[in-house]
């Protein structure tokens, strides 16, 4: 009869360490799966201004704001001109550029709309878009980013050489300024 007391004490003790031992192992995968969210890479665009040149072109930045480098990124920019405003201006053909980025690194200036030829009317709508995809350092999986501006006319070129600001250079399309799992909805 003792013997099977104790017995039973020591099932009940048993089971209760693997339930202590199950919770404290999902724990850990979760907090594993934080860390691994906030050290992933995470790629970005911002708009920063105009080129300083008798043609303006738009000028943005790209940036990595994860603290781990980007694998395989390639990043697409392109833009549209029109006489009047369009709701979904995405083109799924754009020349690709291949990139790297290390952690909290962020390079600007980047020119896009570098059409030289075109002449754009002082009225005309101008849109800038683009997609970044790369791969995630801890699960390999594709990742990508998407933005889309509608941007305001660049200013009038002088003969004067001067600072050209960022502030109010554009503002966000409807639709394509996104991450992931948001982008795919946005097709």
């Amino acid at each position: 009869m003792l013997l099977a007391i104790i017995t039973g004490l020591l099932g009940f003790i048993a089971y209760w360490q693997y339930q202590e031992l199950h919770s404290t192992d999902q724990t850990l995968k979760d907090t594993l799966e934080t860390s691994r969210l906030q050290t992933r890479a995470t790629v970005f665009f911002q708009l920063s201004g105009w080129t300083n040149e008798a043609k303006p072109r738009v000028r943005f930045n790209i940036g990595n704001a994860g603290l781990t480098a980007t694998k395989k990124l390639i990043y697409e920019t392109g833009c549209l001109y029109t006489p009047t405003p369009v709701a979904y201006p995405w083109r799924d053909q754009m020349p690709p550029h291949n990139y790297t980025l290390g952690p909290k690194q962020t390079d600007g200036g980047i020119p896009v709309c570098a059409e030289e030829d075109v002449i754009v009317p002082p009225t005309a709508y101008i849109y800038v878009f683009g997609r970044a995809t790369y791969l995630d350092t801890f699960t390999k999986a594709t990742r990508e980013t998407q933005f889309c501006f509608r941007v305001n006319q660049p200013p009038i070129p002088s003969d004067r050489p001067r600072r050209i600001s960022p502030v109010d250079v554009g503002t966000p399309c409807e639709r394509h300024n996104c991450t992931d799992d948001e982008c795919k909805n946005q097709k």
